[in-house]
């Protein structure tokens, strides 16, 4: 070879692979334009179809939308999905639904149809025939190639087939074994912690006795065979029933939560396909492809993703602006990544004064979490109440609990142990005598006026502290309610924060995880602290800092009831003056300390600054008790009462 052989092939050598490399990125972006296009395309067709379909059909959108996407899917046609179908004997298409059809074999078997996806296909073409004799009935169509569809009666049926087993009373375990292993095969059925549930209609149920035995109704034929060998239905007996439930649970995949929107795993990965994601025990119920998350965001794509996260936020105004946003941002994303993350602070909204807008804002962070107005209730003032609320929220597969109106000192360590526990166990009634556990996947917010903390709250919650309201701002019309904005923009949002999640890359600084939170802090407060160094203009914080300061105002909450305590021991629930307190108290060294501690700029030495401490204590609980103040003769008298405790 001639050395300008040498030189023209190692020339050609490197511009392959740069030709290579460039082509590999060009054929990664285009799969990634086309996987969009496809989805885009999917979710016009399924919005066309759904609005055809809604007005002649009593089915809820959602379960519609489900019925939809299965065929879509999955190619598989089921309950009010409609076909249109030529009659035999006739010339006209007529529209059918899957039910009907399925109602009806002898009469629609062999029926020509159009193709069910695409009924416009070859200018309406006749290409699809029914096929309803087998055990499991289908569809075949000619169009796009080719295309078979299982047809089913229920939206929610699975794709099996019924079995048909012979009770053996020798040998009752076999129909145990035979029945578990068909609830396996339906794909339907999960352990929820240590309990069966059955995924339908993207809801979870919990299965007690008697929701098991009807679904086990649905998919075996239980027979008994006598002498003249003939068959007779049988019921499940109740023994087996207890059995199925028992040892079902550890044959099953495990099921943390439900999701209609892709989330990161440990890696920060996002899924590919709708459906059951193993790594995290987590079943998706949409395309992932529908959401266009940047793999490496710019820092124009975090500026726009943080200021979709504030738009139905807009309208509120914090005591600390830098850590209101902060800690808003933080619950937004919260709110969205919750079922990915085992445990994650509580969201505390609080302010002074009625009508701040701390209930519209956590309804909108419960809009953004579930895609529905979320109900709100009371904090029940027991233990025991709140573990029975909590514990049905998650057997009902809640992904958002929220306590309105709270009490100012909220003192329960049930919250504190919910806090931080990713199963929390309870009685199911209709399953088992003994406790069960659950995966906690419920984002728990809490609001109130003055709220505070103790029993070991103040690091496991994240603290939005509102304006005190005027009376401008309750007269003042605003153009929107932030719920309905959260509903109408939750899309974009949710891919706002999936943006987010990724922030941390941007800034390659090492961070020590937030204890007992180690997850939540990996995608909720790393991207933040990363966003907030990278971009300062965005006015935000590493939530670290408010979290301190919650923890500092749980601290002096604390201080707040010794003081309050230590009046008390004086006064044993009588009324008093800043003079009795200067005469009784002063000198007291226990007295000088709490002070100094809980105002290290007042003064408790003279009648006149005793008066202004007792000022700065007056309506704050603390510890059970609280101080009141009346007029007497012109007087100010002070009274310590005692509360009754929220746990």
């Amino acid at each position: 070879m001639t050395r300008i052989e040498s030189f023209i092939t190692a020339d050609l050598i490197a511009t392959d692979e740069q030709i290579l490399q460039r082509a590999g990125e060009a054929m990664n972006r285009a799969l990634q334009d086309k996987k969009r296009e496809a989805a885009a395309v999917r979710e016009g067709w399924m919005q066309m179809r759904q609005q055809s379909m809604q007005s002649r059909t009593s089915a809820a959108p959602t379960a519609l939308r489900e019925t939809l996407d299965r065929a879509a899917r999955k190619l598989e046609l089921a309950g009010d999905f409609e076909i249109q179908v030529i009659e035999k004997g006739k010339k006209e298409t007529s529209a059918f639904t899957v039910r009907h059809i399925l109602d009806d074999r002898e009469k629609f078997n062999g029926c020509q149809t159009l193709d069910p996806l695409e009924p416009e296909y070859n200018s309406s073409s006749v290409v699809g025939k029914l096929f309803l004799k087998s055990a499991t009935p289908t569809l075949h169509s000619l169009a796009h190639g080719g295309m078979t569809y299982r047809l089913f009666s229920s939206a929610d049926e699975p794709n099996v087939c019924r079995k048909r087993l012979i009770w053996n009373e020798r040998n009752p375990s076999e129909i145990v074994l035979r029945c578990i292993n068909q609830m396996k095969a339906t794909e339907r059925f999960f352990c929820m912690g240590e309990a069966a549930a059955l995924l339908r209609n993207n809801r979870v149920s919990i299965l007690t006795e008697p929701l098991l035995d009807f679904e086990i109704s649905r998919h075996v034929d239980l027979m008994t065979q006598n002498a003249e060998g003939e068959y007779k239905a049988k019921q499940m007996p109740i023994r087996q029933i207890k059995q199925i439930l028992d040892l079902v649970p550890s044959e099953l995949k495990p099921l943390e939560s439900i999701i209609d929107y892709p989330l990161p795993d440990e890696d920060g990965i996002l899924p590919e396909m709708p459906g059951y994601i193993d790594k995290a025990g987590l079943f998706l119920t949409k395309d992932p492809a529908l959401f266009d998350v940047p793999k490496v965001p710019s820092e124009e794509d975090l500026r726009k993703a943080v200021e979709t996260c504030f738009l139905p936020f807009t309208h509120f105004q914090f005591e600390n602006h830098t850590q209101g946003r902060s800690a808003v941002l933080a619950a937004v994303m919260t709110s969205v990544l919750r079922p990915a993350v085992p445990v994650a602070p509580v969201i505390a909204i609080t302010s002074p004064s009625l009508g701040a807008g701390k209930s519209y804002l956590a309804t909108a962070l419960g809009a953004i979490a579930t895609g529905e107005v979320p109900d709100c209730q009371s904090l029940p003032e027991t233990s025991v109440e709140l573990e029975k609320v909590l514990f049905s929220h998650l057997m009902q597969g809640s992904r958002f609990v929220h306590f309105d109106n709270a009490d100012q000192n909220v003192q329960s360590s049930v919250l504190s142990s919910y806090a931080t526990a990713a199963r929390i166990s309870g009685r199911i009634l209709g399953v088992s005598k003994i406790n069960k556990h659950l995966p906690n996947r419920a984002l728990l917010v809490i609001n109130g006026r003055n709220l505070s903390f103790g029993n070991g709250m103040a690091r496991r919650h994240i603290p939005i502290r509102l304006k005190p309201s005027s009376t401008a701002d309750l007269t003042k019309a605003y153009d929107f309610i932030p719920q309905d904005l959260a509903l109408k923009r939750r899309h974009d949002i949710i891919t706002a924060v999936l943006t987010l999640t990724r922030a941390a890359k941007a800034v390659c600084v090492s961070r020590r995880n937030f204890a007992s939170y180690e997850q939540w802090s990996r995608l909720v407060r790393d991207p933040l602290a990363a966003i907030a160094e990278l971009l300062p203009d965005l006015d935000l914080v590493d939530p670290l800092a408010f979290l301190q300061s919650g923890m500092a105002a749980d601290t002096h909450v604390e201080h707040t009831g010794e003081l309050l305590s230590f009046l008390q021991a004086h006064f044993q629930g009588e009324e008093f003056t800043s003079a009795d307190v200067r005469e009784r108290c002063l000198g007291d060294r226990a007295w000088d300390d709490l002070v100094r501690t809980v105002f290290p700029s007042g003064s408790g030495r003279t009648a006149q600054g005793i008066g202004i401490v007792l000022s700065r204590l007056l309506d704050q609980p603390a510890q059970d008790r609280v101080l009141r103040r009346r007029m007497r003769d012109g007087k100010n008298m002070w009274l310590i009462e005692m509360l009754k405790p929220s746990d």
